[in-house]
């Protein structure tokens, strides 16, 4: 059920996404990606203080090829292209529930986890979260949450980005500090064998990407049931400049997790679906 609650999300996404504006942008020979942005102050409704990177709006990126030959994301919008009437708040907490959830265990998708109840608990323990994140920056506060390399941290910015050449699904992404985390879709959802022959063009897209937004570290997060393309980059991995990141200690995650309902909600998440791999920008 939780796996069904997901995909509606993500199909409501795509759809309110699919506009007119946006599909001339797609559809540009020069362009080859495009990227939706925005920082979680986006969903304060006053106060807005400047995000860490320094950039308070929405916008939509575009990875496009310049007359010199090269690649370039250019900022091309500051707003989400949606069509009128649309509540772009909403919009925001779709986002966020979807790359948050890509870290959902896989046994929470089905079966007896995944009830309504456990995706309104997982639903409400990110909000709450959220909110937090929202009330330190209000505040000017450090952040005391967990360090900022890790999955487990909150975005300060959330990214859709979609390279129609490589994938056909969407990269869920977030960044918060200098890392800037990818969440790639399963091989189900690449295109054809172009993904494991071009590896080195989309990691460059997301590279540029992440750089551009003054992120010096970039994790990529290879779903393990790929295994041509976790193999492929294994086998390149100092070819390409990569580091093997370890999987959390789940057992030590728990022993000095506190005893409250946050850290409960905490275990339906894991990172054990994925191989990590760092990357500098």
């Amino acid at each position: 059920m939780t796996k069904d609650m997901l995909a509606k999300k993500r199909s409501r996404i795509i759809e309110l996404l699919s506009t007119e504006e946006l599909q001339e942008k797609i559809s540009e020979p020069r362009n080859t990606g495009v990227a939706v942005s925005f920082p979680i102050t986006r969903l304060l409704k006053n106060k807005r203080p400047e995000p860490l990177n320094g950039n308070q709006q929405s916008q939509l990126h575009v990875y496009c090829i310049r007359d010199a030959g090269y690649h370039e994301w250019c900022a091309d919008i500051d707003r989400i292209p949606l069509d009128k009437g649309e509540d772009e708040t909403e919009v925001y907490w779709d986002v966020i529930l979807l790359t948050e959830s890509q870290l959902l265990l896989p046994a929470v998708g089905g079966g007896e986890l995944g009830s309504k109840q456990v995706y309104k608990g997982f639903q409400k323990h990110i909000v709450k979260r959220i909110g937090e994140s929202l009330s330190r920056i209000v505040r000017q506060k450090k952040s005391t949450q967990d360090n900022p390399s890790t999955w487990r941290s909150l975005g300060a910015t959330y990214y859709m980005v979609y390279l129609p050449l490589y994938f056909s699904d969407i990269i869920w992404c977030k960044s918060g500090s200098i890392y800037f985390h990818v969440f790639l879709p399963g091989s189900s959802q690449s295109v054809g064998d172009k993904k494991q022959s071009n590896e080195k063009e989309w990691l460059l897209a997301l590279l540029e990407l992440a750089s551009s937004f003054d992120c010096q570290f970039l994790r990529l997060y290879l779903r393990r049931d790929d295994k041509n393309g976790v193999l492929t980059f294994l086998r390149n991995l100092n070819w390409i400049g990569g580091r093997l990141v370890p999987n959390e200690d789940r057992n030590q995650y728990i022993i000095n997790s506190p005893s409250n309902d946050s850290s409960v909600q905490d275990m339906l998440l894991g990172d054990e679906s994925f191989v990590i791999l760092e990357f500098e920008c």
